[in-house]
């Protein structure tokens, strides 16, 4: 008896350590269970944070997006605005000489812009750079175009220190600019020429850009007045400079934005001598030629150098003269 009563205490403890162990077992069970479950509520709870996130991030993409491509729309179509000013430089007029034009804007829009005018026996013709580029220069560009225009409109016959002398204070008027502080200093560098077709007798101006003419191989450099269109501190009536041109004179009005440009093995500017050594070597070709050089070498030049400016290059041969 005493033994089966202690083989019952025994198994009795047995079947109370395996209840014990089965309760823990479940209970262990069920906080791994409810740990699992919180677990996954906040899983799943971040992924719904996320996939809200992402949406919101979507949504903002697609706003930036639209935006960005309304913006891009007006800027593409503000550039057809400013091609159609510049009329192009195959002018139907058959009195103006032989030339070509290099454009190559920085941005969409351009700060520089090339313009020309038959007004009887006369061709005027410039290269302008405005200050800035892309969208503001853009904007001076067209003011520059139209002031220009209504300039020539208004009077008969003007020399072409008398158009920058009217072009500055029609700038500095539409501008409001003065010396305060915070007033707009934006303005113009300027080569106007003026040509009479009947006599060939060039009379030019410029605003901090000179004018190139090459003949029989020698260069001819007419010089600007140091100072800009635009509010100057000491600003001054600009001067007239006059030649008489020779057929077959090879004639150059630039902004700076090609001989500014980064490029070469050493990475430097082309500089103003040497953008007069490139015209000297290629003052000989014709000017479709010499467009296409102008073109390749720039690129060339450039590599993998960013556009630093605008640029702007005008050519000109001076035939025999052309009216009677």
């Amino acid at each position: 008896n005493e033994k089966a009563q202690a083989e019952r205490l025994i198994l009795e403890s047995k079947e109370k350590t395996l209840e014990w162990l089965i309760i823990i077992g479940v209970i262990s069970f069920l906080i791994i269970l409810g740990i699992v479950i919180y677990a996954y509520y906040l899983k799943n709870k971040d992924h719904k944070i996320i996939l809200e996130q992402k949406k919101e991030v979507e949504h903002q993409k697609d706003i930036i997006v639209e935006k960005h491509r309304l913006i891009t729309d007006s800027i593409h179509y503000a550039k057809t605005i400013q091609n159609a000013m510049l009329q192009g430089e195959n002018h139907v007029n058959p009195n103006l000489p032989d030339h070509f034009v290099f454009f190559s804007p920085k941005d969409v829009v351009s700060g520089d812009f090339y313009w020309s005018k038959i007004v009887n026996e006369y061709c005027y013709f410039a290269a302008v750079d405005c200050t800035g580029h892309g969208v503001p220069g853009g904007f001076m560009s067209v003011l520059g175009i139209s002031l220009l225009n209504d300039i020539l409109f208004d009077h008969d016959l003007l020399s072409p220190a008398e158009i920058l002398d009217k072009l500055d204070k029609r700038v500095i008027d539409e501008l409001d600019q003065s010396d305060k502080e915070g007033s707009s200093k934006d303005g113009m560098d300027i080569s106007l020429a003026r040509i009479n077709l009947k006599t060939l007798e060039l009379v030019w101006a410029g605003a901090h850009n000179s004018l190139y003419i090459y003949r029989n191989g020698d260069l001819i450099e007419l010089k600007p007045n140091k100072q800009p269109i635009g509010y100057f501190e000491y600003g001054k009536p600009f001067d007239n400079k006059m030649l008489q041109l020779e057929k077959d004179d090879m004639i150059y009005s630039s902004t700076d934005g090609y001989p500014d440009q980064f490029g070469g093995l050493k990475g430097k500017k082309l500089k103003s001598s040497g953008f007069k050594n490139l015209m000297s070597n290629i003052q000989i070709l014709s000017t479709k030629e010499q467009k296409k050089y102008l073109e390749r070498h720039f690129t060339e030049w450039k590599g993998e150098n960013e556009q630093v400016d605008d640029a702007c290059v005008i050519g000109m041969r001076i035939g025999k003269k052309t009216l009677s």
